[in-house]
């Protein structure tokens, strides 16, 4: 397993990432020629993460120890024989797949309705079998229906009922959270500072909600996280995808099981394959920046503490004012 990198090299790595990520691949590869030359270790973990990154949707859910063998070699096999799309199926006589919304590297999100509820809209996620049967990640699905049941805060999403389809695929049915995501509002320019601080803490809540339940989120990002709620005043943030999502340990290091969707988002020990609570604190902080921009300066104390390269150097628990 890869040590943890010291701080010096971590903030050059971590400065150079943010600075190529959003490059094309083939200017990625004049940036790494050009900052990276004469450096064949730094080389080398730039271009595997930043091809982590182009690759990031096609990586989630796969076993940790697999990925981080996998940097700069061959990738996991896809799942071998993919089921047939579920849009019109009815599932228990009950929820008729309406359309699907996204396919991740394990699975399948669909809006369906209930018709035990007056048709009301709920999410329908299909697991994905992988090559040799599909027993980690069928596994890996019944770990997130056990830790979602535990969840009970207004920013988590709730399971409402799970089965098998009629090919025996697991499907588990969640809350539909209508509204943008937190990238959609990002993107759609600046939030006035009092709403973004107010998004924010209600993010940070659920984390220290989920935490107090030795779960970790190992996920987070502006794209997992949708805003319900018709206007200010009434929004509430919502953390979705909790598929990777795993208990703490009694000693708080976690045992690793699956990586996170994002290497923009993952802390240093998350890659190394030892993610804690604090991973989430990490992940929370450069969501901050991102969403305050140049507001974040009054903040920058706060923040370096909770980018920290060491875990143990972060906040105890993750700050309610994170942001403030």
């Amino acid at each position: 397993m890869p040590d943890l990198p010291n701080r010096e090299s971590w903030f050059e790595l971590r400065t150079l990432f943010d600075e190529a990520k959003d490059l094309s691949a083939e200017l990625q590869e004049e940036y790494l020629q050009r900052h990276a030359a004469g450096k064949p270790e730094l080389h080398r973990k730039l271009r595997d993460l930043l091809r982590a990154h182009r690759d990031s949707a096609s990586l989630l859910d796969r076993p940790l120890p697999d990925r981080l063998r996998g940097f700069g070699q061959e990738r996991l096999p896809e799942p071998a024989v993919l089921p047939e799309d579920l849009s019109g199926a009815v599932l228990r006589d009950r929820y008729t797949v309406l359309r699907l919304l996204r396919q991740g590297g394990s699975s399948r999100i669909y809006l369906a309705s209930d018709a035990q509820f007056e048709d009301r809209k709920v999410v329908v996620k299909q697991i994905l079998p992988r090559e040799g049967g599909g027993t980690l990640s069928e596994a890996v699905f019944q770990a997130e229906i056990a830790a979602l049941s535990r969840l009970h805060h207004p920013g988590m999403t709730r399971p409402l009922d799970s089965g098998l389809t009629g090919n025996g695929d697991p499907f588990l049915v969640l809350d539909y959270i209508p509204g943008p995501t937190l990238r959609e509002l990002i993107d759609a320019g600046p939030l006035p500072l009092p709403r973004a601080l107010r998004l924010l803490d209600q993010i940070a809540g659920a984390l220290i909600e989920a935490h107090s339940l030795g779960i970790i989120h190992l996920d987070l990002k502006p794209e997992n996280i949708v805003v319900r709620g018709g206007t200010p005043a009434v929004e509430q943030a919502v953390l979705l995808d909790f598929g990777i999502a795993q208990r703490l340990t009694g000693s708080g290091t976690g045992e690793p099981r699956t990586l996170g969707g994002s290497p923009a988002y993952m802390a240093p020990e998350q890659l190394a394959g030892r993610p804690t609570a604090a991973s989430d604190q990490y992940a929370l902080a450069l969501i901050v920046r991102e969403l305050l921009g140049p507001a974040t300066r009054r903040r920058e104390a706060v923040l370096r503490r909770a980018l920290s390269p060491d875990p143990s150097a972060r906040f105890a628990s993750v700050p309610l004012q994170t942001a403030g």
